[in-house]
């Protein structure tokens, strides 16, 4: 059995992962903002350029790894770097659009948490939210993400 003891006043150290929708972001950064998360964010990592502004604003740090197939593994490695040099605790995948390699899992094992819509798998392919809509359904999840769920 694995277990670990943490007093109330101990503040996780979040990095937060976003693709190309910053939706689940900027409502994080707000809640933050606000003091509705027992945490601090300290980075914000993404494989697109898009959320710089937002991060800015919030006065994160914002470090964007671009992946293709043929730089996956470096650009993991680059952003397993980061979330060690700054010391982060948990890993929150806010609409992270890509799969995660073994070895940030592995870094972080139970320390992931992925957000994404709640309609997962009911409407597979693209654009899941519009068929949701269409569905008349709304709704979202939290999963702890693991090697064989870690997926948007």
């Amino acid at each position: 059995m694995d277990w670990k003891l943490s007093f109330s006043d101990d503040v996780p150290r979040v990095a937060i992962f976003v693709s190309k929708f910053g939706h689940c972001l900027y409502d994080l950064l707000a809640r933050w903002r606000a003091g509705q998360l027992g945490c601090d964010v300290v980075a914000i990592v993404s494989n697109w350029p898009d959320h710089a502004d937002t991060a800015r604003h919030f006065g994160v740090p914002y470090h964007e790894f671009p992946v293709t197939a043929e730089t996956r593994a470096r650009q993991e490695q680059g952003a397993l770097e980061v979330l060690t040099e700054l010391r982060v605790d948990v890993v929150v995948l806010a609409r992270y659009m890509q799969i995660l390699g073994d070895a940030l899992i592995g870094a972080f094992r139970h320390k992931i948490i992925n957000i994404h819509h709640s309609f997962l798998p009911a409407f597979k392919g693209g654009r899941p939210y519009a068929q949701a809509l269409r569905a008349h359904l709304t709704g979202r999840v939290l999963v702890y993400g693991h090697k064989t769920v870690v997926f948007d």
